[in-house]
């Protein structure tokens, strides 16, 4: 495992970095512990989500630790729907510009998943998530793309 000069705010890590066959590079960060390996990179993060980062940019969060998500401004929807199935519900909103933020709730309204792609976002220290619409360009990890 790599020690912790990650610290530094220029450090990135990038998916798609580790080729196929290739070891799996590991870090501790002060998020957590971060794998890349030839999948793209996941973030194994102290609250008990796991973040992971496909190399085409698509941010998948298991359990993911928001209490609240909220839109900066309506008028960069483009579309959002809704689907129950059994005891599950999901969202998908699409945003102007191509963005794209869904999450699969339970029956107790407990996020199970999130899945993003290009849509910059900023959580603050009470878990709300607020989604500001697409990204203008594939950010690095960490940087406001979620």
């Amino acid at each position: 495992m790599s020690p912790a000069w990650e610290e530094s705010d220029d450090f990135v890590i990038r998916a798609g970095d580790v080729k196929p066959g290739e070891p799996p590079r590991v870090y501790i960060t002060r998020f957590g512990v971060v794998v890349n390996d030839e999948n793209g990179v996941a973030l194994h993060a102290h609250d008990g989500s796991v973040t992971r980062i496909h190399s085409d940019g698509t941010h998948v969060i298991e359990n993911p630790a928001f209490r609240r998500i909220a839109i900066e401004d309506a008028r960069t929807l483009s579309g959002f729907v809704v689907r129950q199935v059994f005891d599950t519900t999901s969202h998908t909103l699409e945003f102007v510009g191509g963005g794209r933020f869904a999450y699969l709730m339970d029956a107790t309204g407990r996020m199970l998943e999130v899945t993003t792609h290009r849509v910059e976002a900023v959580q603050d220290n009470d878990g709300v998530l607020l989604l500001k619409g697409t990204s203008p360009g594939r950010a690095d990890p960490g940087h406001g793309d979620a």
